[in-house]
């Protein structure tokens, strides 16, 4: 649970079927949750869940040959760094919402800012990957991690210049946060 406004009303913020507050807040934003609830306006929602603790081969299989074939490149050709963050810094947090900044901007897409995303690394809920080249951010995803669950609430990729080289390898690197780092 993320309390995201302390004061009068006092709002909070809950994922995936998390425990209903208790007494003391006012407002509870429910997100993602399976089940009704009671007296709750909402609103559907779909969404693929894929079980991350099959084994790797498992998940590859379940992928289109395409996506496969652009992941074992992106591994084996593009000299890629991933770099997963599980509890990122604030100043990991600025850098996504700086580079989030740039992309936003070219798709016309509201910035994230620091009022979603430090409620969410305060309560242990946050994790941002980001793919390099020769030092150089590609791509950065956030995420939402609650309850065993995880959910992708960002996707940021760099595509200065009209290079179809350039283009490829960050669609690359892209898919490649789409699957789990090998061991």
């Amino acid at each position: 649970m993320i309390i995201l406004k302390p004061s009068w009303p006092r709002i909070a913020e809950l994922w995936f079927d998390e425990p209903l507050p208790p007494k003391g807040v006012d407002v509870a934003i429910l997100r993602q949750f399976s089940r009704q609830v009671p007296n709750a306006v909402t609103t559907p929602f779909h969404s693929l869940e894929i079980d991350l603790l099959l084994p790797e081969s498992d998940l590859l299989k379940a992928m289109d040959a395409d996506t496969r074939y652009e992941i074992r490149r992106a591994e084996s050709k593009d000299q890629l760094d991933v770099e997963v963050l599980q509890q990122p810094s604030a100043a990991h947090r600025d850098e996504f919402m700086r580079f989030y900044e740039v992309f936003a901007a070219e798709k016309k897409l509201k910035a994230v800012t620091p009022a979603l995303l430090n409620p969410l690394a305060a309560a242990g809920m946050l994790s941002l990957t980001r793919v390099q080249s020769a030092g150089e951010t590609l791509v950065w995803h956030s995420y939402v991690i609650a309850q065993g669950r995880a959910r992708l609430l960002h996707s940021a990729s760099l595509f200065r210049g009209g290079d179809n080289a350039m283009r490829n390898l960050v669609g690359r690197a892209n898919r490649l946060l789409h699957c789990p780092p090998r061991q």
